[in-house]
């Protein structure tokens, strides 16, 4: 058997084998910060925990205009460009990344005080966070590279190496430090100061020209127009956490960020889907080949809506695991964002085709405006209802982010003169009716170990059996 699997994956090209290894980094990193979440919430006060969920959440708002995400959308393009001259684009982002971080550090110490009121979050945590933010970008640019040339091995060993540190520095710096949640930030940042370090020796080898006005231009050009999505985006996902601090408190803010990150584990099985997905959707888009692409996404769309509704199976339990009893009051909005867990995926699949037709403007206007109103109803509600409400206005959001991109999905496919629907829309709304059925019916069953579980049996015996029959019974002839 093993020798058989060996075989196979001998045979196989290296854009294959990359994406395995590159998936297993994946889980194997979500996986472990996951596992570790007990062992700190057991060695952080609520509030210390809270603080460092504010860092993160304040930390992925930031690095949007500190690093302007240069890594992202602008590098792939980059190294399709500029494929002549690779090495040189890979150094010069670097170079763009480091002028950007400079300029923002001035900016920080004349205005640190600003920063401080504004974010609520000490001068040591900025600094700690600028610093975090510029180690992780310039390392970022080394992993998309790698991952561009399908260099799975070295990859694979930094991508280990950073999992297990970040961890273990962790634990070591909380258990000797007074102020647990500085010791944690600070951890994180020398961790990825570490690999930042390492990866940035392995670009000088190739080329040591930092600074190369045409290649920042054009990183430049095309990477502003998508900073109001990228934005959109992170304070759809962090907005929540940073206004319950700001309104309720930190020790709320952590209750809220252990069930949100509970239920968003499942993330990492859906990440990888799309990863997978997606250069086989791009090219059948080019192929124009829409029936095929509805047919394998029926079958994506049951997998993940499956996926989405364990964590709400497992609530109390999850709950109970990552945290103390002083988070158990946090079990009850778990259902909540495992409905969320199935709009980001389904967002996810309109938002493809739209940057396959490369059109960002129309990307972005979905995304502010899903933003917009969330920000709008948490003012509001977290102050009425307390931070539980914030979990109910998220999923509100999502269920507008995901019509919003849906609409502006068909209006691009008009424009390309595409009539035939891409996704079935008549599956994905059951699915999302039938996730929140199950979760309004097995919030009532919490108590109830046994009878959840024989639940989770029941539905993966009838998928098994009945695949075919639930993904024909919303099928239409193509």
């Amino acid at each position: 058997m093993l020798s058989e699997l060996m075989n196979r994956y001998k045979k196989m090209s290296a854009g294959v084998k990359a994406s395995l290894w590159f998936m297993g980094c994946n889980v194997l990193q979500k996986g472990i910060s996951f596992i570790t979440v007990p062992i700190f919430t057991r060695m952080m006060t609520a509030s210390d925990y809270g603080v460092y969920s504010l860092f993160c959440s304040w930390e992925s708002v930031l690095a949007i205009f500190v690093t302007l995400n240069l890594s992202y959308q602008v590098f792939n393009n980059g190294m399709v460009k500029y494929s002549h001259d690779k090495d040189g684009y890979t150094t010069s982002m670097v170079g763009l990344t480091l002028t950007l971080a400079a300029v923002w550090g001035l900016i920080l110490i004349s205005l640190h005080k600003i920063f401080v009121n504004v974010i609520g979050l000490d001068t040591r945590y900025l600094l700690l966070m600028l610093l975090d933010m510029v180690f992780m970008a310039v390392s970022g640019l080394w992993i998309v590279r790698q991952r561009y040339d399908f260099q799975y091995r070295a990859l694979s060993f930094v991508t280990i190496f950073s999992t297990l540190m970040n961890p273990i520095l962790g634990i070591c710096f909380v258990f000797h430090m007074a102020d647990k949640s500085l010791a944690r930030c600070l951890s994180v940042a020398l961790t990825n100061g570490i690999v930042m370090l390492v990866t940035y020796v392995w670009t000088l080898k190739k080329c040591r020209k930092h600074i190369n006005i045409k290649y920042w231009t054009y990183a430049l050009k095309l990477d502003l127009p998508l900073i109001p999505h990228y934005l959109s985006m992170v304070l759809l996902n962090n907005c929540d956490r940073i206004m319950i601090g700001k309104i309720c408190g930190n020790m709320y803010a952590a209750f809220y960020s252990i069930a949100h990150n509970a239920s968003m584990v499942m993330n990492i099985i859906i990440t990888s889907i799309n990863s997978s997905f997606n250069p086989w959707l791009y090219q059948k888009l080019s192929e124009k080949e829409y029936g095929k692409i509805k047919e394998v996404s029926r079958y994506l769309l049951i997998i993940v809506a499956g996926v989405s509704i364990i964590p709400i199976i497992f609530a109390p339990e999850i709950i109970a695991i990552l945290g103390s009893d002083e988070y158990s009051s946090a079990v009850s909005i778990m259902p909540v964002f495992s409905c969320c867990v199935f709009l980001i995926y389904v967002y996810t699949l309109f938002s493809n085709v739209e940057m396959f037709f490369e059109k960002p403007k129309y990307t972005m206007y979905g995304s502010v405006s899903a933003t917009v109103i969330n920000i709008v109803l948490n003012y509001f509600f977290i102050k009425k209802f307390g931070y539980q409400a914030a979990a109910y206005t998220t999923l509100i959001c999502y269920i507008l982010l995901s019509v919003f991109h849906y609409c502006i999905m068909r209006c691009i496919c008009k424009m390309e003169e595409i009539e035939q629907q891409v996704y079935d829309v008549k599956l994905i709304v059951s699915l999302f009716f039938m996730i929140i059925m199950c979760a309004v019916f097995i919030s009532f069953l919490f108590e109830f170990l046994f009878i959840r579980f024989l639940v989770l049996i029941v539905i993966i015996v009838f998928a098994v059996k009945k695949k075919e029959v639930l993904v024909r019974a919303f099928r239409k002839p193509d």
